[in-house]
């Protein structure tokens, strides 16, 4: 008898910590719609080629949070191939061009919904008969986005192939030791992804042994789903996740004191290091691989080139020297002038979205960027929309061979830039 009651005790303890779990996770959750705490929920799965993708067919709501409010609150939708975007086959349908779309996370653009991000206007504006398909992935750089296309981009077939551009990091990015910076100087192990050597001959490739030793680590299903099942169980409940937080055992964050300014505001310093240099060389190398990539499979490649915002806002700009003291000064506008004369020298046509934006913030007040999350807003998306539409219309049409087509915002003939 007393072993029974014993059983049912311990029983019952259980069902009452199972239940006041659940209670608690599902109130976390009904909180979490009016009170911003913790991170977005996690859409992203490591990649043996690239380095990390959207886990396909995943969704969950992304956030930013000003003390306890939000500055955005969307829910994002991943497609069963791994984009934030509405379903494509890899073959396009008969008598439909189409546009692939390369980029980091102003391109993923998370903070709005679908059909607000230029990606999703674009779509729209362009046509019935014109596909935009959006591979934008967060963090990813150039050296990310032409591994993309060779292992998965390619197989959708494009017309024309956009890189978007993002001087907010993709400089940086491109660099082994500045992309390491990035991390620590937040706390935070960076993404595992291949590394970029350049071998003795001057041309770059990627070491992926770093990336394998991840993998290996952290295995995962087909359908990008940790095989941990610690790792599944913490991926559902907010309530673990958060606890881990609480608790100091957040994966791959620790303590750091934060410098007075970050490393990616350097791609303003004038001259630049050489660090610097390297990454503009290393960025140089592998715009000029992705072209060869994409002309091979028959495309055509073009770049949309977007500022951040403090080159808009100019908010480290004039005769600001580094806090370290020093020769160098931040000039907002030197990576948009560097980056166009090396598209310029690479023969890439491009366009740079920053004029638009400016005289868009003159005219409004209004930058285009959230004020402290720093992609765009909405209403930056439709500015980027507008500037690049007639441009990737008359390169759409050369792709096709069919002669330059009338801007959609002016009705005049377009010519190649």
């Amino acid at each position: 008898m007393a072993m029974r009651r014993a059983f049912f005790l311990v029983v019952a303890m259980a069902c009452a910590v199972t239940l006041g779990l659940l209670v608690s996770e599902l109130a976390f959750r009904v909180a979490k719609r009016f009170v911003c705490v913790g991170r977005g929920d996690i859409l992203f799965t490591p990649h043996p080629a690239v380095g990390w993708t959207h886990a396909p067919g995943r969704g969950g709501w992304q956030h930013t949070c000003l003390g306890y409010e939000f500055e955005f609150r969307n829910y994002v939708r991943i497609n069963s191939k791994g984009l934030r975007d509405v379903e494509h086959e890899y073959q396009p349908a008969a008598g439909t061009r189409r546009v692939l779309l390369l980029g980091d996370s102003f391109t993923e653009a998370m903070q709005v919904p679908h059909e607000l991000s230029f990606a999703g206007v674009l779509d729209s504006g362009l046509g019935d008969a014109v596909q935009v398909v959006n591979a934008g992935t967060a963090a990813y750089g150039t050296d990310n986005e032409l591994l993309f296309f060779e292992t998965e981009g390619s197989r959708y077939q494009p017309d024309l192939v956009v890189l978007v551009l993002s001087l907010e990091n993709d400089i940086a990015e491109n660099h082994p030791g500045i992309y390491e910076q990035i991390y620590s100087e937040g706390g935070m192990e960076p993404f595992a992804k291949p590394t970029l050597v350049i071998g003795e001959d001057g041309k770059l490739d990627f070491d992926h042994t770093r990336l394998r030793e991840y993998m290996a680590a952290n295995p995962v299903d087909e359908l990008g789903r940790p095989r941990s099942w610690w790792r599944r169980f913490e991926g559902r409940f907010y309530l673990v996740r958060f606890i881990k937080r609480l608790l100091g055992f957040d994966d791959g964050v620790v303590s750091v004191s934060l410098p007075p300014y970050p490393v990616v505001v350097d791609v303003m310093a004038v001259p630049p290091d050489q660090r610097w240099e390297q990454a503009w060389h290393y960025t140089s190398l592998l715009l000029d691989r992705l072209r060869g990539a994409v002309e091979s499979v028959g495309s055509r490649m073009v770049v949309v080139v977007v500022p951040s915002r403090n080159m808009i806002v100019k908010r480290w700009g004039g005769d600001n020297a580094r806090p370290a003291g020093g020769k160098q000064r931040w000039d907002p506008l030197y990576p948009r002038d560097r980056a166009m004369r090396l598209l310029r020298e690479l023969e890439l046509p491009a366009v740079d979205i920053s004029p638009a934006l400016a005289a868009h913030y003159e005219q409004t007040g209004h930058h285009g960027f959230f004020d402290f999350d720093p992609h765009f807003t909405a209403e930056g998306h439709a500015v980027v929309a507008r500037t690049a539409m007639p441009f990737l219309q008359r390169h759409l049409a050369l792709a096709g061979g069919n002669g330059p087509v009338p801007d959609a915002a002016t009705g005049r003939q377009g010519q190649q830039p």
